[in-house]
């Protein structure tokens, strides 16, 4: 962002336009309330993992004939952790 009173990175700062764009410049990207930094790092991990959760729920299930219900607990106390 090259608007005045952002915060900046230090490495975001040579005054090379193409090289600050990519190296990133603004430390917290907004637009309005969106924070784009924490959207594109935080949530993309943790719906893989609550997938994996789920895929290895489904696979403990198969693999017992059914009656694999133990894992269970342990998958969804995982899943609210990562909600959390």
């Amino acid at each position: 962002s090259f608007v005045k009173g952002k915060l900046l990175a230090e490495g975001g700062q040579t005054g090379n336009v193409l090289y600050d764009f990519f190296i990133g410049r603004e430390l917290n990207p907004r637009i309005g309330s969106f924070d784009w930094k924490e959207f594109c790092e935080l949530v993309p991990g943790l719906t893989l993992w609550v997938l994996l959760d789920m895929a290895c729920c489904h696979a403990a299930y198969l693999h017992s004939g059914g009656g694999g219900w133990a894992s269970l607990p342990a998958s969804a106390t995982a899943t609210l952790w990562s909600a959390a």
